[in-house]
């Protein structure tokens, strides 16, 4: 008889999970609680606009990265059109300059010489070590040739990564000597702590054309792999929230909804909510100080605002990312707004009808503030309200008259991402890559419970689609593995 795996959470982890499972034999089920795949990797239609927080640029669409392996298995980007860009983003200052952050990191770096030349030394370390992280590839498959081919090309980044590991995008900016880089250099990854080999890394990925847009965003993406798994023979449940994992003898037996129903299993894998998973699911159970210490203390990313605009403008021709930097703040959530962060995606024909784009604001915010306002329906809608009029009027300083092009907006706040995927306090990526968190082994699974596992952002500080998948790829390795069964994969 075929061993049985509940999955919880049609995320990306998820589905790969249950892919790989199907792959290698096992009967699975995923339990989800919306009515829509994905989990953070989600849009939604608005009219004829496709709304989209997720994806703005994906790791793995060329087959000279390794993770284009995955993305092959679970037919993620199969036939879809890439859209590769020549910039990252770019800064508009509020004194007209700008800052671009160009994908090559060649023309990048001469752009900042031409800011600094007084920084020119700091400038080529920058470039140096760019170039040799472009170089990593991150081991796919558990084998020794994998891991010996990816140690060989980390060892000329070693000198970088004892260098930079300790320190800060922040506490790097600080280094240079010219006013203007001080300032805006750190401005794309201005967050508390955020690590500068983070920073490092997107950067080298962008120069090495290992990252894209597919076309169709996270929405035909997500789709992609949830055919996947149902080709494979794979079963998906939506609107079934889970409430408890059920517990045998110290074993993972399967689990309980809402709705009182029971579903069992040989294995349960949970692909959702970290905390709700081990405080709630499994009521503070199977933890240890290690696994509170990071609840108690690891920085999450900041949660947003994400506001969209259905616009009667084609916005091919701009920017598809730009920072403008504001003459003065504007006030949301009690906090001072400097920059507003606008994202179209004019690049991708389906995300708009001919003509027309839409064009999507990310702001940093405070989760308790909309978490309390949301306890009075009215003041919560007043509120957002308020701050897309505010959003709007201050966008038409860089898109003129942009008022009149409006056709229709959305506004979602950290409570909208909480309520609709379960994600602690809003944060949409988990934990923050910080120096102190980036390469930390976080567990998958719980100390004295057996035949558990939890996978996806919770479990890899930094989080992201693709350690998200490798996450479900492991996961079926491991279990793969405890049952004593050649792990296999397949691509279609």
């Amino acid at each position: 008889m075929e061993k049985s795996i509940i999955i919880i959470g049609a995320g990306i982890s998820g589905l790969s999970a249950g892919c790989y499972a199907r792959m290698n034999g096992f009967k699975t089920t995923i339990f989800e609680m919306n009515d829509n795949p994905g989990g953070q990797c989600v849009a939604w239609k608005r009219k004829d606009f496709i709304f989209d927080p997720c994806i703005h640029w994906l790791l793995g669409t060329t087959p000279e990265n390794s993770f284009y392996r995955i993305w092959e298995e679970l037919g993620a980007i199969k036939d879809k059109k890439i859209f590769y860009f020549d910039e990252f983003c770019r800064i508009k200052t509020a004194e007209g300059k700008e800052l671009i952050f160009y994908s090559n990191i060649n023309k990048f770096m001469y752009q900042l010489k031409e800011f600094a030349p007084e920084d020119g030394e700091l400038i080529d370390e920058i470039t140096g070590a760019v170039n040799s992280f472009g170089e990593i590839e991150f081991p796919v498959d558990k084998n020794i040739t994998s891991l010996i081919s990816s140690l060989v090309k980390l060892i000329p980044c070693m000198k970088y990564f004892f260098k930079y590991s300790k320190i800060t995008v922040q506490d790097f900016a600080k280094k240079f000597k010219n006013p203007f880089l001080r300032k805006y250099f750190l401005v794309p990854f201005d967050m508390p702590d955020f690590s500068l080999i983070a920073m490092l890394f997107t950067l080298a990925w962008f120069n090495k054309k290992k990252v894209g847009y597919p076309v169709g965003g996270s929405m035909d993406f997500s789709r992609a792999i949830e055919k996947r798994f149902k080709d494979l023979g794979g079963e998906i449940l939506y609107n079934k929230k889970v409430e408890r994992i059920r517990i045998i003898n110290d074993k993972a037996s399967g689990i309980k909804l809402e709705d009182g129903s029971k579903y069992s299993a040989d294995y349960v894998i949970s692909a959702c909510d970290g905390k709700t998973t081990i405080y709630k699911m499994l009521n503070g159970e199977f933890t240890s100080k290690k696994i509170d210490s990071y609840y108690k203390n690891f920085k999450l990313f900041p949660p947003i605002l994400f506001i969209s605009l259905g616009l009667k403008r084609d916005l091919k021709e701009t920017p598809h990312t730009i920072l403008f930097e504001l003459d003065k703040p504007l006030k949301i959530a009690d906090k001072d707004i400097n920059f507003l962060w606008c994202r179209h995606t004019a690049y991708d024909p389906l995300a708009a009808p001919f003509g027309k784009s839409v064009l999507s604001i990310f702001i940093e915010t405070d989760y308790d503030y909309w978490k309390k306002l949301r306890i009075n329906e009215e003041d919560y809608k007043f509120e957002k309200q308020k701050v897309v009029t505010l959003v709007i009027d201050a966008l038409n300083n860089f898109y003129p008259d942009i008022i009149s092009d409006v056709e229709i907006y959305d506004m979602a706040t950290p409570v909208t991402f909480e309520q609709r995927t379960g994600v602690w306090r809003g944060s949409y990526e988990g934990w923050l890559p910080t120096p102190q968190t980036l390469f930390t082994n976080m567990e998958k699974t719980l100390p004295g419970l057996d035949n558990f596992y939890l996978i996806g952002q919770w479990t890899t500080p930094g989080g992201g689609l693709p350690t998200a998948a490798k996450d479900g790829r492991d996961v079926i390795y491991n279990i793969c593995k405890k049952e004593k069964i050649k792990f296999v994969t397949s691509i279609i």
